[in-house]
């Protein structure tokens, strides 16, 4: 039943607290501090993670980086994932806009890294910058950012990216945006998530799709699919976790990352 799945997940959450590890589908482990954001801010339980604050930005990695370059350098998708979940004071949040915002490109875009050696753009990182800005009223500063997630969604460029492979995890990004301030062109852009949540119902889907499917569906407040309910709880395995679910990857190697706990939490936050 619904309500026996939603405990052996909680039951299976409440006994890996702290200890969660993202994996690869090479088979390493590591520490993702960006996921547990996610999990504190979808969950509100601070006990489930364990986040010892830096002294400067947060890094994506929580210990040793793996598969790519170690030190890794600063990201600006986990400072602003960092930040809106902890919401540190104005001063220092304006402070870090402002660092943020001397990284535009010539584009107006703002990229992934501070480092302007590296300049890459991703559009699920474009969107996370932009619920930074306008959580703190400053979504104006980051006007091409925002054209550009709302173009990808009007056109449903949901093609496979360098670090996502499903839309799900973007789609989940927008609602984080559109619930981030009143401003009247995050209405146009709710309304044309709903469009975008709904054409995917039903649509084949790992664990933390599922998951991020319906869990979209009742922030949004529109019907969800039976079908992807009844083939999440399916996939629900022995232990109450809800499997890896396969989250994104790295950008040159292609090695998929996963994580139980980001997946458990935002299936029993769905169900």
């Amino acid at each position: 039943s619904m309500t026996e799945a939603i405990k052996k997940g909680e039951t299976w959450l409440a006994q890996n607290a702290k200890t969660f590890q993202a994996e690869t589908d090479t088979g390493l482990s590591f520490k993702d501090n960006f996921v547990e954001f996610l999990i504190l801010e979808a969950t509100g339980n601070w006990n489930l993670i364990d986040l010892p604050i830096p002294e400067g930005k947060w890094n994506y990695f929580g210990g040793k980086a793996v598969i790519t370059t170690d030190p890794y350098p600063e990201d600006i998708d986990t400072s602003c994932i960092a930040n809106t979940v902890m919401k540190p004071t104005p001063a220092r949040a304006h402070k870090l806009l402002d660092e943020i915002l001397a990284c535009e490109n010539e584009d107006g875009i703002i990229p992934l890294y501070f480092d302007v050696s590296r300049p890459r753009v991703c559009i699920e990182v474009c969107a996370n910058v932009c619920t930074f800005f306008y959580t703190y009223g400053r979504g104006s500063d980051v006007r091409k950012t925002f054209d550009l997630v709302y173009a990808t969604l009007k056109k449903r460029d949901f093609g496979v990216k360098r670090y996502y492979f499903t839309p799900e995890p973007l789609l989940y990004y927008v609602c984080r945006l559109v619930n981030s301030s009143k401003a009247p062109e995050l209405e146009n852009l709710k309304a044309m998530l709903k469009e975008c949540v709904s054409e995917r119902l039903g649509v084949e889907g790992n664990s933390v799709c599922l998951a991020i499917r319906i869990f979209l569906c009742v922030k949004l407040g529109i019907p969800h699919s039976k079908k992807d309910l009844e083939r999440l709880v399916a996939m629900q395995e022995e232990d109450g976790s809800f499997g890896v679910g396969w989250y994104y990857n790295f950008g040159r190697s292609g090695v998929k990352i996963g994580h139980r706990g980001l997946t458990a939490a935002l299936a029993v936050e769905a169900l």
